[in-house]
């Protein structure tokens, strides 16, 4: 996994087209390498359109640079509206604890469950540690 400097951002006008059939409903956004800021396929970005922004996983095509494609759902979350429209969009790249957010955040079931339960996972294991250690030395 490459992990990139935090903050790094790009914004330019892209002409938006709509996504692959596999994309529908995985929040993803394609977009060619130097929009996705030279970041390797399935990197985390946040997209930002007039005020209104999300997390997508950010994937590659090869229609050229300020193409950017997105599904329905997508567009209309950052209020985008129809496709083959040209609009200014903001990309940059989510590392770090922004990425553990995604997770949390993310709408889909098979993302966001498996994280809560690594994060209560966790939590248990943080609460057992406490009871270990008060056991050991006595309270």
């Amino acid at each position: 996994m490459t992990f990139y400097k935090p903050h790094k951002s790009l914004q330019k006008p892209f002409t938006v087209l709509g996504s692959e059939e596999r994309d529908i409903g995985a929040w993803r956004i394609r977009l060619s390498k130097p929009d996705r800021l030279d970041a390797d396929r399935h990197c985390l970005l946040r997209v930002s359109h007039l005020g209104k922004s999300g997390y997508f996983i950010g994937l590659g095509h090869q229609d050229g640079d300020g193409v950017a494609k997105m599904d329905f759902d997508v567009r209309e979350h950052l209020g985008i509206g129809s496709k083959e429209s040209k609009s200014v969009l903001k990309i940059e790249i989510i590392t770090g604890w922004r990425s553990i957010y995604w997770y949390l955040r993310h709408r889909d079931p098979h993302v966001y469950v498996p994280a809560y339960v690594g994060l209560w996972s966790l939590a248990l294991g943080f609460v057992g540690i406490i009871m270990g250690v008060f056991s050991m030395f006595g309270a």
